[in-house]
């Protein structure tokens, strides 16, 4: 605590007049009770720092909480957007791998039906074929007899 009367004693032996020691000790305590702060002001102060500390935290955790959940909604949002084009791909995949799966059964029908057709064809080819040369080793058994039968007949 500030002792005036000290003050104003030590300034009066250093030559002050009494007035003007106590005008000093006046402008000196009207200073400190403006400009510096008293235990109540520092125990006033730190109960308000405290006070908006605890309410910046709060403030900051709630904001945190609701940033977390933004988030996590967010990300669940995202992870279902995802899973809804993966399984969109997946099925659109799956409709034209059956659809090619389709085009080559029926191309391989086609094919088959072809080479069966074809194998048919030349069957009946072979058969014709088989036929014109019954009809010609016929023919020409026919002829060899004829020259058989007439070379017979000169010798």
């Amino acid at each position: 605590m500030f002792n005036a009367l000290k003050y104003t004693e030590i300034l009066e032996q250093a030559g002050f007049t009494r007035e003007q020691a106590e005008k000093s000790i006046k402008v000196l305590i009207e200073i400190m009770e403006t400009n510096l702060s008293t235990k109540q002001d520092s125990i006033e102060l730190r109960f308000n720092m405290k006070s908006e500390f605890t309410e910046f935290r709060n403030e900051m955790q709630t904001d945190f909480a609701e940033f977390r959940s933004e988030m996590q909604s967010e990300f669940t949002e995202f992870r279902n957007e995802i899973q809804t084009e993966f399984t969109e791909f997946r099925n659109e995949i799956q409709t034209e791998f059956a659809e090619f799966r389709t085009e080559i059964r029926k191309d391989f029908a086609e094919f088959k039906n072809e080479i069966r057709s074809d194998i048919s064809r030349l069957e009946n080819e072979m058969k014709l074929l088989e036929h014109r040369m019954t009809i010609k080793l016929g023919t020409l058994m026919v002829v060899a007899m004829t020259v058989l039968t007439t070379i017979n007949k000169f010798i």
